[in-house]
């Protein structure tokens, strides 16, 4: 998996996009770096999934507990452009219901301005 900054404005948000897969292994690799830029990240967070190619269950309790330390210290968390696998699991775990899950980046940026 890889982490791209692609949009930053720290009074309000940052948006990230994710690559590849979200699964064991590849936050095995990277979970100190992720974790440490939600912790140090002084605004809410996007994550744009349109390339994320598979989710499994630890990169869902990934992105729970992201949304759970961010909600803690009065910040947003929301997912954009979550397409095939992703939309699917998200569906069937009822996660769609916990995240903001927007279908495209700039709706995802535009209700993040409003907040």
């Amino acid at each position: 998996m890889q982490l791209l900054a692609n949009h930053e404005n720290p009074q309000e948000f940052r948006v990230y996009v994710l690559k590849g897969r979200l699964d064991a292994a590849s936050l095995n690799s990277q979970k100190t770096e992720l974790t440490n830029m939600i912790e140090a990240a002084g605004s809410s967070i996007v994550f744009n999934l349109k390339q994320v190619s598979f989710i499994d269950s630890a990169g869902l309790e990934f992105l729970v507990s992201a949304n759970q330390k961010l909600a803690k210290h009065g910040r947003r968390f929301a997912l954009c452009e979550a397409s095939g696998q992703a939309r699917l699991l998200f569906e069937l775990t009822r996660l769609n219901q916990v995240f903001d899950l927007f279908d495209s980046q700039s709706m995802a940026m535009a209700a993040m301005q409003g907040a």
